[in-house]
């Protein structure tokens, strides 16, 4: 399941890289400007992952030693 987000992730990277590379320098002024914004990536993580396992995981971080 984390393979389909990272792949997914790299293809909008890639997607927006392309329309960069196709939009006038105004627009990319404009998507420059929304990139101070937080980033949607990591609200696109959790809506794609289950609630349940992506609280499991980061609770596994936070707790070194558990199994």
């Amino acid at each position: 399941m984390g393979m389909l987000c990272l792949i997914g992730t790299e293809l909008q990277l890639q997607l927006r890289r392309e329309e960069d590379h196709l939009c006038g320098e105004e627009e990319k002024e404009q998507r420059r400007q929304r990139g101070r914004a937080p980033p949607e990536g990591k609200k696109l993580i959790h809506t794609l992952l289950p609630h349940s396992f992506s609280t499991s995981l980061t609770a596994g971080l936070h707790q070194p030693g558990s199994s």
